[in-house]
């Protein structure tokens, strides 16, 4: 499964300005309402036993259940069958709402990230439809629920193959974007690395500190044995160990071409410094790295998604 996405800026007329408008204003109020009711449950366990706040005191009964996503999205399906301001706005739009909440509340726990906040008008500023029709897109034209179909800028094609998944709706400054999520349905064969391998060393002045911390032009590759520090105007390997003569440049590409092979570092999930020692300097891919870029160069698609 390969997934890309892609920024296009929306030319939305009046009439789907003010449904943007009025879904980005019953996105804040589910999320704050939902928040609060978070908020209150939480508070309201805080409360010793045997005593009450001065302040105030949330009665909240002790056998109601954590309002977790599976609970609010439940009672959010009920409210909209009598709020008439929740039953305008897609279901699945304001379901996405509790899913970012849960993940809030779920990244404050694990990453220790800060509690999450009220959102007012100018901090509501997208919302998602997790879902799009098939045939979505036809020519520069796409088509939402509620919305119909809108006029976008097309900058970029639509890779052939790939299907729209997700849709995201931006209010920025400068105007209204869509961040579409696409997807392609392709399995990529493992084939195992072969051939011989190689060191890379820039060979720039401006780039050879780099290296040089690395220490990998004060190592001889053929014998191991630490030189010491040369000066830039020295361009020349010359081992007293071992008598081994190169350009000084090959010598430390050498140098990293062994530690990849001793490292082991295509084995690697990640990507990993060649040198070993955490320093910025040349790196090795993982394979799956290198599958990726192999099928983006087919699909001819940039390596960044430039959103």
């Amino acid at each position: 499964m390969l997934t890309v996405t892609y920024e296009y800026k929306l030319i939305p007329n009046k009439q789907q300005i003010e449904v943007i408008e009025h879904t980005l204003n019953i996105c804040r109020s589910v999320w704050n309402y939902a928040l609060r009711e978070r908020k209150d449950w939480l508070a309201s366990r805080k409360s010793p036993v045997n005593a009450c706040s001065l302040k105030q005191e949330y009665i909240i009964p002790a056998d109601t259940p954590y309002p977790n996503y599976h609970n609010q999205a439940k009672a959010l399906t009920e409210a909209k069958k009598t709020n008439k301001m929740l039953k305008s706005v897609n279901a699945q739009v304001l379901q996405q709402v509790l899913r970012t909440l849960d993940r809030a509340f779920a990244d404050m726990q694990s990453k220790k990230l800060g509690f999450p906040r009220f959102k007012n008008q100018y901090r509501m500023r997208s919302y998602v439809y997790p879902q799009m029709l098939q045939n979505c897109v036809k020519g520069n034209q796409i088509k939402f629920p509620q919305l119909g179909w809108v006029k976008f800028r097309k900058s970029r094609e639509i890779p052939q193959g790939f299907e729209v998944k997700q849709a995201r709706i931006v209010r920025k400054a400068s105007g209204y974007f869509m961040m579409l999520s696409m997807q392609l349905e392709v399995n990529i064969p493992d084939v195992p690395f072969r051939g011989h391998p190689l060191g890379i060393d820039l060979g720039l002045d401006k780039f050879l500190a780099t290296v040089d911390k690395n220490y990998t032009s004060q190592i001889c590759p053929n014998c191991g044995l630490l030189i010491g520090k040369k000066t830039l105007d020295i361009r020349e390997h010359d081992c007293p160990e071992c008598g081994y003569k190169t350009h000084r440049d090959v010598a430390a590409a050498q140098v990293i071409r062994n530690r990849g092979i001793e490292n082991n570092a295509l084995g690697h999930g990640v990507l990993e410094n060649a040198c070993g020692d955490g320093l910025t300097g040349v790196v090795t891919p993982s394979q799956e790295f290198v599958k990726q870029e192999i099928l983006n160069v087919s699909l001819r698609i940039p390596r960044y998604n430039e959103v």
